[in-house]
């Protein structure tokens, strides 16, 4: 729907964003030093940052108390932890620190998370970007 300048609210999102995402459906691990890592899957990824999708046992573990209702989140860091595979090429084990920038909760044990990469290692940013060329050029238009 256009707004009030007339461009369309799907328009001026995607200019916001930094980074290329692309739809995921991958298997990663929420590493927290208490009390262990959490299992989730990652809904999308881009060069700069991921949301994964989890349910209410790992929000309770990674989020403050005082930070657990959905929108912004302030000074919660955490550890991501998956492998990437794309096409023939070997499979690429991936840990990355990230900043929880915020949650959103879709039911009642279901909730997104946004992160923000903080530290990514220039190997390991140039295999997330391989494969982000790789599976952007599978995906409809």
């Amino acid at each position: 729907m256009p707004n009030q300048a007339g461009e369309n609210q799907t328009d001026v999102d995607r200019e916001k964003r930094k980074h290329f995402r692309t739809h995921t459906d991958i298997p990663c691990e929420i590493g927290l030093h208490q009390p262990g890592p959490s299992s989730a899957r990652i809904l999308n990824l881009s060069a700069g940052g991921l949301k994964f999708g989890c349910d209410r046992a790992t929000i309770n573990n990674i989020l403050p108390e005082d930070q657990r209702t959905p929108g912004r989140v302030w000074d919660v860091r955490i550890e991501i932890h998956f492998t990437l595979q794309a096409g023939a090429r070997p499979a690429i084990p991936v840990s990355v620190n990230a900043r929880v920038i915020h949650s959103e909760r879709l039911a009642q044990d279901e909730f997104h998370v946004g992160v923000e990469f903080s530290e990514i290692d220039a190997a390991t940013l140039k295999a997330l970007e391989d494969y982000l060329l790789e599976a952007g050029s599978h995906q409809p238009a």
